[in-house]
């Protein structure tokens, strides 16, 4: 996940809040081998973060309040709203993209209720448990999903700027 963090890194006088990502990159890593649900965890938290982040910034009739309800807060609906977001400001999102892009977030979200050391609070010994093969590719993938999301997000910001002037709307 280092591409993740240094686009983070490097853009953080764009993304100024997005370094409250970091410590959640760092222990999808730490715990990739020791505590592989643990690390497919912070993958689910981190599409639903930056997702959320994107869609507040581009939509002006989003809300946190319905972002984070039962029905808008699941991953891949998310993550689904947030490349529809960043197609409708510019040409950064096929619609085949956006349909695998949120499946990609509905298996890694289904992956985490069933195996999640945390979610929905798991009988000793759990019946399914993951290995740090299904980690790591969880990782490779949620890295490669969000740098994509974010390197599009930071082009139509800059569209957004020249023509508003001051940059994103109000959200």
């Amino acid at each position: 996940m280092d591409r993740l963090k240094n686009l983070i890194d490097q853009n953080r006088h764009l993304l100024p809040d997005y370094d409250y990502y970091l410590p959640i990159i760092d222990k999808a890593v730490k715990f990739e081998g020791s505590r592989p649900d643990t690390s497919i965890e912070c993958c689910n938290s981190l599409v639903q973060g930056i997702s959320k982040s994107i869609i507040l910034k581009l939509d002006a009739t989003a809300t946190r309040d319905e972002l984070d309800g039962k029905t808008e807060g699941k991953t891949d609906r998310l993550l689904k709203r947030a490349l529809l977001c960043l197609r409708q400001h510019g040409d950064v999102a096929e619609d085949n993209f956006v349909t695998r892009g949120a499946s990609f977030a509905l298996a890694i979200a289904t992956l985490r209720n069933a195996r999640g050391d945390i979610s929905h609070g798991k009988a000793t010994p759990k019946q399914l448990a993951s290995d740090e093969d299904l980690a790591h590719a969880a990782n490779s993938i949620t890295e490669t999903i969000l740098c994509y999301l974010l390197l599009s997000f930071l082009k139509v910001s800059d569209v957004l700027e020249e023509a508003e002037g001051d940059g994103f709307p109000e959200g």
